[in-house]
């Protein structure tokens, strides 16, 4: 009985996730498509932020600083 009810729990998620996620785009993505074109997005952002931090004299300095506490600390 309780694997009956999970299941249905189960499958009305989904089906709403799948409502929410064609309103949103429009395209019908699932869930997983969804998530992975969010993945996709972060880590382009990520690398952004990665070659900005390294180009700055500011976070170079810091990263300066975590070198030398390590060192420190070893």
């Amino acid at each position: 009985m309780r694997q009956e009810i999970e299941r249905a729990l189960e499958k009305e998620n989904l089906d709403r996730e799948k409502g929410k996620n064609s309103q949103e785009s429009g395209k019908g993505l699932s869930h997983s498509a969804s998530l992975l074109q969010d993945l996709k997005e972060l880590e382009k952002r990520s690398q952004g932020v990665k070659k900005e931090r390294g180009e700055t004299d500011e976070w170079k300095k810091v990263d300066e600083g975590k070198k030398a506490l390590e060192k420190c600390f070893l």
